[in-house]
């Protein structure tokens, strides 16, 4: 089945959107970053306080009061902002630790700078934000942590002492400085090379358990088929028997005798339909080693569904001459062809199947110029249950698109529905060129 994680994809790049927003952007509490700016700032004003009255530290106590405050007022505007959005962004998490990088890199300018025995706390914006969010957040506040250290090695006011304040050589700060920027980009990579390595382990198990999921769902439902075609066997025996016997009462020239013809044909169909699901998939296009070109699977597949006067119209725009050759798979017939009769009960007068294909991809377009999706089923096609014919309450589950989106998947294609501009749905199913149903077409077209 097709999911969106690869494990391969993109395994030496440093960040792609799906791998940092999908985990990062539900991960980062508004939360969580107000509390430990609580804890950051009741640490800040017990030190302050401690170092000036208890140590007699000489310290600028408004100047130190009013950075801590900085941080208090910010505080209160996020739990404002909080009641309306409980998860953060990863551009507004980056902004947080920003700010407190800054609020930090500013106390310890007033405080003595590098020399200051707790700038190691300057490391902590850095070391969350590298478990949390995307590469370039980490990166842009690691220069900014860097650049704050540079400027607090450089300019800084004295470290208060009691009694005065304590000079310390500028070679014991440069050797402080240049510890920290180590330090600094060490806990910063190392940390979020973890957490990414944690959060594709963290996908690849979402996407099992999604495949899981929907694997169960379909034994589930195999079972029910199982179960409804046994059971439908004998009253659909009996339809056809007296079908068949009103037929032959029925006078040629009798008004009712094309009706009595029609349900006598859709009866030995739905006849054929229970002994096909009853035999060996082996025998219906099972073999993985029969290879067909393309349109002809399409034709095949779409033929059987045509109904009246309906034209079908199968085509492609290669021009090069050479078929696109196709494992012929029971997965292929039955989805594309449960898409073509939805299509044909739709239509207006025409259904079109276009097939294209590059290096990369083969594309499958199934479309009609009946009213296409409701704007609101547009969203939920494809979902067990979910019905473009619940209005008509003609007694349909709604699982056909279902199985049929869940079969061609299996085949690594990606099913997506849409609307024409002009009127008509329209079903696209993609595959990559690389896709097993197209990995032994160059080996069996050789044999030809």
């Amino acid at each position: 089945m097709s999911v969106a994680f690869d494990p391969g994809l993109n395994s030496h790049s440093l960040l792609t959107e799906t791998e940092t927003d999908d985990t990062t952007e539900g991960l980062v509490a508004a939360r969580s970053l107000i509390t430990m700016r609580w804890t950051s700032i009741l640490a800040q004003l017990t030190c302050i306080l401690l170092a000036n009255y208890a140590m007699d530290a000489n310290l600028s106590l408004p100047a130190c009061l009013a950075t801590v405050m900085a941080a208090l007022v910010l505080n209160v505007t996020a739990i404002a902002h909080r009641k309306q959005n409980l998860k953060l962004s990863a551009r507004h998490a980056t902004l947080y630790l920003a700010f407190d990088v800054l609020q930090l890199s500013l106390l310890f300018y007033l405080t003595g700078g590098l020399t200051n025995p707790f700038a190691l706390f300057l490391l902590t914006p850095v070391a969350l934000a590298a478990g949390l969010l995307r590469f370039w957040a980490v990166a842009s506040l690691t220069g900014l942590t860097i650049a704050c250290l540079t400027l607090n090695a450089m300019w800084h006011l004295p470290l208060p002492w009691v009694n005065g304040a304590l000079e310390l050589p500028p070679r014991y700060t440069w050797v402080v400085w240049f510890t920290l920027v180590l330090s600094v980009i060490f806990i910063a990579f190392y940390s979020w090379g973890v957490a990414r390595n944690t959060r594709r382990m963290r996908r690849a198990l979402n996407a099992a358990q999604v495949e899981l999921a929907s694997a169960n769902q379909m034994t589930a439902m195999g079972a029910l088929a199982a179960a409804v075609a046994h059971e439908l066997g004998t009253p659909l025996a009996t339809i056809s028997l007296v079908s068949h016997e009103l037929l032959k009462e029925i006078s040629p020239r009798s008004s009712i005798r094309e009706d009595v013809e029609l349900l006598v044909s859709q009866s030995e169909r739905c006849r054929q339909v229970l002994a096909d699901f009853a035999r060996n998939p082996s025998a219906e296009g099972g073999d993985p080693y029969r290879i067909v070109p393309l349109l002809a699977l399409l034709e095949e597949a779409a033929s059987r569904h045509k109904v009246g006067d309906k034209q079908l119209m199968v085509g492609t725009d290669q021009n090069n001459g050479v078929p696109l050759m196709v494992s012929r798979r029971p997965e292929l017939m039955h989805g594309i062809g449960n898409f073509v009769q939805n299509a044909f009960q739709f239509a207006k007068t025409t259904v079109t199947i276009h097939a294209q294909w590059t290096e990369t991809m083969v594309r499958v377009t199934i479309m009609d110029d009946g009213p296409g999706f409701s704007s609101g089923l547009l969203q939920r096609v494809g979902e067990p249950y979910i019905s473009t014919r619940a209005h008509l309450r003609t007694g349909h589950m709604g699982l056909g698109v279902f199985i049929a989106k869940t079969l061609l998947e299996r085949t690594k294609a990606r099913v997506t529905f849409s609307n024409k501009n002009k009127g008509g749905a329209c079903i696209t199913v993609q595959w990559p060129r690389i896709a097993p149903i197209f990995a032994s077409m160059e080996v069996k077209h050789d044999e030809f």
